[in-house]
Order: C-alpha cells, then structure tokens, then sequence
C-alpha cells in the first residue's frame, strides 16, 4: 500500500496534473488510516475467503494476498496458514474453524448459500452453522490495492462485525 501514493503521482504527472495528487493522496491516506482502525467488534474475528463457483474450483485465499492484508487491515484474523491461493481440504477448513466466510457472489448458489457448503465437514464451521458468509465486491481483490481498498476495508470489516461470537 505503500506505492499507492506513487502510483497516484505517476498516473497525475501522465495527465499533466501534478497539482492533484498531493490531495488525492491526503485523501487515500485520511481514507486508509480510518478503514485500518478496526473494531472491537471486528477485532480478532477469524475469516475464509474462498475464491470459487462460477465454474471454478474452490481456492482459500492465504498470506500475502490482497485479501488477507484486507481482513487483518479491518481487524480480523485470516485462518489459514499457506501463502497465495491455494485448494484446501474440507478438514482443514473445518479445522481453522472460520467465523465468517468471504466470498465473490458467484461462489453462491441460487439459494444464497456458499457453494463450499456443499463440501463435507464445511458445514461444521462456526461460520456455516451461525449462516455467516458474506459477498466481497470483486474489485476489492482484483488488480491489488487501490484507491478503493479503504472503502473494501470498511466492507469486510462490516461483514466481521456482523458474525455471531
């Protein structure tokens, strides 16, 4: 997150306003530092973001991943222990024992339910049993950080604060 305000000077000097972006980057700045501040409610709270439905097979996102700097960003905790995006067995999602699920909306299915609580011993988790999953917009996830990510921050730390103890 630290090349955005770069990448927010590069893109003004391009456009030939260089007088713009010290504004717009007090602005992602101010944006960012009050998404990242978390909650008590947030705080702690353990998260999944599976990627997949739509035709694809289920990923769990791990460390360093957009995602996973998202959720700890907004207080929470991403449960799984691998880096990137990775297939993950039932029994080891069923293990981390998520509190909440992010997903893309075509992880779901026509009913509203994940698709991944389909898989055996998903619908174990705290979070299948307390119906706590929740849809992530996908551009918070695609292309990295941006000057969106305060306000996708803000989403999921909505949707930790919103999961049953």
């Amino acid at each position: 997150m630290l090349e955005i305000p770069a990448r927010i000077t590069e893109v003004a000097e391009a456009l030939a306003r260089q007088d713009a972006a010290p504004a717009l980057i007090e602005r992602y700045r101010a944006e960012l530092a009050e998404a990242s501040t978390g909650s008590a409610q947030a705080q702690g709270r353990k998260a999944l973001f599976v990627l997949g439905g739509g035709g694809r097979p289920l990923l769990v996102a791990g460390r360093d991943t957009t995602v996973a700097a998202m959720i700890e960003l907004a207080g929470g905790r991403n449960v799984t222990r691998h880096t990137g995006y990775q297939l993950l067995s039932p029994e080891a999602i069923m293990g981390s024992a998520p509190e909440v699920l992010l997903m893309l909306g075509d992880a779901l299915q026509a009913d509203g339910t994940p698709v991944i609580l389909g898989l055996p011993g998903v619908n174990r988790t705290p979070a299948a049993r307390n119906r706590q999953w929740h849809v992530v917009d996908g551009h918070c996830i695609s292309g990295g950080m941006g000057l969106s990510t305060p306000s996708c921050i803000d989403a999921i730390r909505a949707s930790l604060e919103a999961a049953t103890p």
